[in-house]
């Protein structure tokens, strides 16, 4: 059997198919394309799927359009299943979705938005790479060539010799020696493509390639240990092969490798290195290598700061659909960072972020509906985004929920709900929402009252930072709500507030100071504390600091002063 290509374009792309086609055929390429490649009389539906079964390589036609074809999607599924080598062709630059990134995320898309030359070139040589290959292995499995018509559509049957041992899926195994099919066959058990799913079996033949310096198993075997698939997680030796894969130019490797200097996995923090390897990824073409070295320039972490070059790498990152590269990419147009501010292309790359699947776009595309920020204001679409990024585990999408839910924006006013979100973002750790929830429970809205939860989920706030909870939880220790009287941690929270200028902080610091509670007692400390308060005009420091003046205690008696303070408490 000759083998042939098999082409799933969108019938919206067919011009683009055509051209492909043409090319392809004019460098002695067969090619299974509907519906001309249909026998007379046959249906589409009969013909597909045993024409995905004999094809050598399946190529999609990936467009927009294309991802919203149902047909485009079955043919594609067929052909992830039956373990088919697939070559994404991009003609409009789209950002995959969520379906489409599963099935093909392993595969390299050829980009050919901007050099269509060149891009047929590559598309070419790779097609004629995987079906001579699939021919050679099609030989290895037969008593010999098969001379068959142009096209049969029944799957291959083979004879095969009396001595030949088959392994799954009717592959001989045994006879496999190079290392770009041995990677291959490790991607089949690793995907479950034509065989039942093996993450051990996928390590051995990771194995087998890495052994001839095969960079992309090297990388794949560092993804196993990493993840601990298929293997006892290891990070020291996912870190090895990351870095033999990186060596040996896996672009993914030595994105990989950036990563664990980046953050000291399996190997001592070093954000030069890092640095180093971002930029070889980045170099080489890997969109998160690009996206990360943008990070880095944007940071400062392992060089200076440059936040034009963190543009251009974050601009790279997104235009070979990079998600989070593209979130970032319209933080800074958003902020005017390395680029002038533009609201418009910061909101069009947050759309397409938040439509790639990235969740802090997602939230963020909510936000800019919400406000009209580079679009025109659409409530609808806000609480859309913010839902879609909620249910896909954002926290501050989570917390904005909560926030619509209580105060009735967007949404019919539901203090349940509001509760509900508020307790979701917190149980994720958002210092905002741990705050609120702190509230709901000390308050009872939407919620039973409970002091217990209220001073739990005010701590944790609190341990973050937020300046209302830091006073609060002084105040629940002072008062015995919740918890047991602890002047001397009552103190320190006050102390903590008060130092970041919150009144009621200062306050009741000067209280603790003039009733030695928690502290020794000082009344220039309390007048201290009751004059930055008043200063504030907070009424109960107005009328603490009218006293002192009047009896002398902590400052020079003054009876102006004293009636002074009075009058504005």
């Amino acid at each position: 059997m000759i083998p042939y290509v098999f082409i799933s374009y969108s019938s919206t792309d067919t011009d683009d198919a055509l051209l492909i086609k043409s090319t392809l055929e004019k460098n002695n390429i067969t090619c299974w394309m509907a519906p001309g490649s249909i026998p007379s009389g046959s249906s589409y539906s009969s013909e597909i799927a045993p024409a995905i079964t004999g094809c050598g390589a399946f190529l999609i036609v990936l467009s927009q359009k294309a991802q919203g074809s149902n047909w485009v999607f079955a043919e594609l599924e067929n052909a992830f299943k039956k373990g088919k080598a697939v070559v994404p062709f991009n003609i409009d630059g789209c950002s995959l979705k969520d379906e489409f990134d599963f099935l093909i995320s392993r595969s390299k898309q050829i980009m050919a938005l901007e050099n269509r030359a060149q891009a047929l070139d590559e598309l070419t040589a790779t097609v004629k790479r995987l079906l001579e290959a699939a021919q050679s292995q099609m030989f290895e499995e037969s008593d010999g060539f098969d001379i068959a018509p142009q096209f049969s559509f029944l799957p291959l049957i083979n004879q095969k010799n009396s001595n030949t041992a088959p392994s799954a899926n009717g592959i001989n195994e045994a006879s496999i020696t190079d290392p770009a099919q041995m990677d291959s066959r490790a991607e089949n058990y690793y995907f479950g493509q034509g065989v039942e799913k093996n993450f051990k079996k996928a390590v051995f033949w990771y194995e087998k390639a890495a052994e001839h310096d095969y960079s992309p198993s090297e990388y794949s075997l560092g993804w196993c240990y990493n993840h601990g698939e298929g293997v006892e997680k290891d990070l020291n030796r996912a870190f090895y092969w990351y870095r033999r894969g990186a060596e040996h130019g896996s672009p993914s490797a030595q994105h990989e490798l950036g990563v664990c200097y980046d953050i000291g996995r399996g190997v001592e923090n070093d954000l030069e290195k890092a640095f180093y390897w971002y930029t070889k990824s980045a170099e080489n073409g890997n969109a998160a290598g690009a996206k990360e070295l943008g990070r880095c320039y944007e940071q400062g972490k392992g060089t200076k700061i440059n936040l034009e070059l963190a543009f251009k790498w974050y601009k790279t990152g997104a235009e070979k659909n990079n998600r989070a590269a593209q979130y970032w990419l319209a933080t800074c147009y958003d902020e005017g960072k390395g680029v002038e501010q533009d609201h418009v292309k910061a909101f069009e790359w947050m759309k397409k972020s938040a439509e790639a699947g990235d969740i802090d776009a997602q939230n963020s595309l909510g936000y800019k509906y919400e406000f009209g920020i580079g679009t025109e204001k659409d409530l609808a679409q806000a609480l859309y985004w913010y839902q879609k990024a909620a249910d896909n585990g954002n926290q501050v999408a989570m917390f904005n929920l909560g926030i619509c839910y209580e105060e009735g924006v967007m949404v019919e006013k539901d203090l349940k709900k509001s509760a509900e979100y508020y307790k979701m973002s917190a149980d994720k750790g958002h210092q905002r929402a741990c705050f609120n929830l702190s509230v709901c429970y000390y308050s009872g809205k939407g919620v039973e009252k409970d002091p217990e939860k209220a001073v739990f989920y005010c701590r944790k706030a609190a341990e973050q930072g937020h300046l209302k909870a830091t006073f609060n939880l002084g105040y629940y220790y002072y008062t015995a709500y919740g918890l047991p009287t602890n002047y001397e941690l009552a103190f320190y929270w006050f102390k903590k507030a008060a130092e970041k200028s919150f009144t009621k902080g200062c306050y009741y610091l000067g209280l603790c100071y003039a009733n030695g509670n928690g502290t020794e007692q000082s009344w220039t400390e309390a007048v201290k504390w009751y004059r930055i308060a008043a200063g504030d005009n907070y009424r109960d420091a107005c009328r603490a600091l009218s006293e002192c003046y009047r009896n002398g205690t902590g400052v020079e008696a003054d009876p102006q002063l004293a009636e002074y303070w009075a009058s504005r408490g």
